[in-house]
């Protein structure tokens, strides 16, 4: 009897947080308090029979106290209710996660704001308890987020919200109760959004698709069971969560940490134990977007070291990782190629990479390739390979990155004069800049002929002058 009337309490106590927070609530309770303000007016200083006005004069102060303190009452209420249903505001340098999730069809709404999300919630503590803010919205702003029946309006209702939080994740949706064979169970329909402003569509869009195979369509929970199905539930969208955190890190460019979170999402999804289908499908999925996942925050963090550093010096746990993951990837291959070869010119290694990032759609791997060749001395393969690189499509910038690189390596290494040839193949061939390629080719024909080195290679260079002279005029 006393739990009754305690969930009784319970649910009339949600009701009138629902019924505060609607907009209509604050126009409604600001037009009693006027109406009011008018009533005790007309009572206090007009004539009932509205023959003549008492004291208006002379109670001028009174009249005014009186006013400035039921304007005062009224901004208070506003005030009230403004920060009492405002939405959470998450500090800048914090991942904020929210939690949007409808009960009001719900007898035991409790069940799911403090069973449910209480254990999502110890799952993301175990990431990190001090970079992560997980907050709840009400009853009221959970139901305008699933409200809308077409995607495109719930989307524009997760982004505002998303937006005025300053939020990264966003889980929302609908818990329900079901009867199915004669059975009770909890439903729970969950979907999630990730903030991505400043990310190109496609990525967007492939993250979307992610999200999607990442989170169970639809979960059942038997009521009878409902301590361990919430633990097992909890669990799995524990972990799907992480997966949707170590995302928000990778679009904050926070490639370290994304790396590190969906390290512990593959371990978990690889070694969580299975006792339904839906847990199979939905762990396979998380296992395969994490190992995806991964590879790109590789690339991601590879590739940025590189332009910021001009070396991969601290980077060999991470090219491991991506060569334990799919040991084929032509970006990580290329990448380790120019690992193996600035950490102990280990030539063997770099070809052996190489071939694995050959790639008919883009040859930014010739232009490495060529390099190899020319460091060794194989300058007509070299030449081969430059040919082929210019002619093909490759990234738009890779062949001033060698140029960048080859620079590099003369000033460490003067002796290998043969990469002014190199230097002057890229300037003639894909830069198109004859005045470098005749500066280069002039250096290597001067050191060649002082060495007495690569004799048919420097008849080659003085045909490139000559052309590069009849260009000119």
């Amino acid at each position: 009897m006393i739990f009754k009337r305690l969930k009784e309490e319970y649910d009339s106590y949600e009701s009138l947080k629902q019924i505060w927070e609607k907009r209509s609530t604050i126009f409604i309770l600001e037009l009693i308090w006027v109406i009011f303000i008018l009533f005790i007016f007309v009572v206090k200083y007009i004539d009932l029979n509205f023959k003549s006005i008492k004291g208006i004069i002379t109670n001028y102060i009174a009249l005014r106290n009186l006013l400035a303190i039921y304007v005062l009452i009224a901004l208070l209420i506003f005030v009230i209710w403004y920060f009492k249903r405002k939405i959470p505001n998450i500090p800048k340098d914090r991942i904020g996660i929210i939690f949007a999730i409808s009960t009001k069809n719900l007898r035991k709404k409790n069940i799911i704001k403090e069973d449910f999300i209480r254990r999502m919630k110890t799952e993301i503590a175990s990431i990190s308890t001090d970079r992560y803010v997980v907050e709840i919205l009400s009853e009221y702003r959970s139901s305008l987020i699933i409200e809308p029946e077409n995607e495109s309006d719930v989307l524009k209702e997760t982004n505002k919200y998303l937006k005025r939080s300053n939020a990264k994740l966003l889980i929302f949706g609908i818990a329900q109760e079901r009867n199915m064979a004669g059975k009770e169970y909890y439903n729970l329909i969950l979907n999630a959004v990730i903030s991505h402003p400043n990310i190109d569509k496609s990525i967007s869009v492939r993250i979307g698709h992610d999200m999607r195979l990442a989170l169970p369509e639809e979960t059942r929970i038997p009521i009878e069971d409902e301590l361990r199905g919430f633990e097992i539930v909890s669990s799995l969208y524990g972990i799907s969560a992480k997966l949707f955190i170590g995302i928000a890190d990778y679009i904050s460019q926070d490639y370290r940490r994304a790396i590190k979170i969906h390290k512990l999402v593959l371990n978990e999804s690889e070694n969580k134990p299975v006792t339904t289908e839906l847990e199979k499908t939905v762990l396979l999925n998380i296992k395969n977007i994490s190992k995806k996942a991964l590879i790109g925050e590789c690339i991601e963090l590879v590739i940025s070291h590189y332009r910021r550093t001009g070396d991969y010096e601290g980077m060999s746990d991470v090219l491991d990782l991506a060569k334990e993951i799919d040991p084929k990837n032509k970006p990580m291959a290329l990448s380790r190629a120019i690992y193996y070869f600035l950490n102990g010119r280990n030539i063997k290694k770099s070809l052996k990479e190489l071939e694995i990032a050959k790639n008919t759609k883009d040859y930014t791997w010739a232009y490495s390739m060529a390099f190899i060749e020319g460091y060794v001395g194989n300058l007509d393969e070299a030449y081969k390979l430059y040919r082929r690189a210019s002619e093909k499509k490759s990234v738009l910038d890779s062949y001033i990155q060698c140029e960048e690189f080859i620079y590099k390596i003369i000033e460490e290494e003067p002796d290998k004069i043969q990469l002014y040839y190199c230097l002057g193949l890229l300037m003639y061939m894909s830069r198109e800049d004859m005045k470098l390629a005749k500066e280069n080719f002039e250096k290597f024909i001067e050191l060649a002929e002082e060495r007495k080195l690569f004799n048919e290679h420097v008849n080659h260079s003085k045909n490139y002058l000559n052309k590069i002279e009849l260009i000119g005029k």
